[in-house]
């Protein structure tokens, strides 16, 4: 456990006797694919860090509909803002592939780690950033229609689209399956794509003439 500790920037500032101490309330998880972490509203018992795979943040709305919110990928801290706030874990946290994450206890990394000035410093930056892009995904959220959002995320996503799915670009961009393949038929109508289901990039410019 302590070579990984070692390896994760959070804990750089850390000599080998608190790694030591570190590794002692610690613990390593395998999550398959759908797999959920933990559940928004779930007692927030451990913090994590995500050390391979990727994981989908999923948030209740009104009408009890989930909503993707952000993905989170390897290096990450997951919930630190339950050190901060005496809250429960505010969204769903679900594997979109197999992954692996570290599991700190909240309880005991707060009464004897808590005080690190270097260690805090890394934990508010890391909440800044998730903020700075939840921000951004809000922007984009409220100001522009489901037609240039697919096109934003195919332009974003040029190198892999071909092997993305329907459904997970529907997950990310709020909204359903059958939206997205009405959509990109159109794209394809239109000579902007060559096929839709693996989707293959036909005019790469014209997409970006749209999201202009």
């Amino acid at each position: 456990m302590k070579h990984i500790l070692r390896e994760i920037r959070y804990f750089t500032s850390f000599d080998d006797e608190k790694l030591e101490e570190l590794s002692k309330i610690c613990m390593m998880k395998k999550l398959s694919i759908g797999e959920i972490l933990f559940y928004e509203g779930d007692e927030p018992e451990y913090i994590y860090y995500l050390t391979k795979g990727y994981l989908r943040i999923l948030k209740k709305q009104a009408n009890l509909k989930q909503v993707y919110i952000h993905t989170m990928s390897p290096g990450m801290l997951i919930a630190e803002v339950t050190m901060f706030e005496d809250i429960k874990y505010p969204a769903t946290t679900e594997a979109m592939i197999d992954c692996e994450v570290l599991m700190i206890n909240k309880k005991a990394f707060m009464e004897n780690f808590f005080g690190n000035v270097n260690l805090l410093q890394s934990i508010i930056k890391s909440l800044s950033m998730k903020v700075t892009y939840l921000m951004n995904s809000l922007e984009v959220e409220t100001s522009i229609g489901t037609d240039l959002k697919i096109a934003k995320f195919i332009i974003n996503h040029e190198e892999t689209i071909g092997n993305i799915k329907h459904k997970d670009i529907a997950y990310e961009l709020n909204t359903t399956s059958e939206t997205v393949s009405r959509i990109l038929k159109k794209f394809a109508e239109s000579e902007l794509l060559s096929k839709t289901n693996p989707i293959i990039i036909k005019n790469l410019h014209g997409l970006k003439v749209l999201c202009n």
